[in-house]
């Protein structure tokens, strides 16, 4: 009879490329109970589908993948969900998810991601010209030299960028400043 201890280890990956993205942490870490020779070989794909939904988990995961370059290395999709705290906005050093992430892939800590998504969560605008400034809200300042070369020199295998929450119009030229518009179209991408 075929159980999953009998499942060669190269099978895992697959399965779990196949997981739902909500069901996949669960799924994995189950897993990794079931067994030691299961735990050893699911235990590095828990942590190479990261879903963040708060400003201090993707914080926290963010300096890790700073820190512990190994770690970096086995993220292959990363998703963030972030609001902007009022400790963040009156810090004396901003230390934002944004700022965290640009930095992260500037360094070359994400060199194997193929997915990820950002998805700011109320408060961050983007002001140019500071003409007004309303302190419950922060300005969001993308790096165009992170995001124009994402995928041809900080993270190749990317195929799929998702953006939501940010403000674009008119008054806030964001988008076309950040360089977002010069990703190749071989990368699927989505803005909300």
């Amino acid at each position: 009879m075929a159980t999953l201890d009998n499942l060669l280890p190269e099978i895992f990956p697959i399965v779990a490329a196949h997981l739902p993205l909500r069901a996949a942490p669960p799924t994995l870490l189950a897993l990794t109970l079931t067994n030691h020779r299961i735990s050893e070989v699911v235990r590095p794909l828990v942590s190479s589908r990261i879903i963040l939904k708060n400003e201090a988990a993707a914080t926290r995961v963010l300096h890790r993948v700073l820190d512990d370059a190994p770690f970096g290395r086995g993220v292959h999709e990363l998703h963030i969900a972030s609001e902007l705290s009022e400790e963040t906005r009156k810090a004396e050093i901003p230390c934002d998810v944004v700022g965290l992430l640009e930095r992260a892939i500037s360094e070359g800590r994400l060199p194997f991601v193929y997915a990820l998504g950002l998805h700011l969560l109320g408060q961050w605008y983007y002001n140019q010209e500071s003409l007004w400034h309303d302190t419950s809200w922060h300005e969001v300042r993308l790096r165009r030299a992170v995001w124009t070369n994402i995928k041809s020199q900080y993270c190749p295998r990317l195929s799929s960028l998702a953006f939501s929450g940010f403000l674009d119009n008119h008054h806030e030229p964001w988008l076309a400043d950040s360089g977002i518009l010069d990703i190749p179209v071989s990368l699927r991408w989505t803005l909300n």
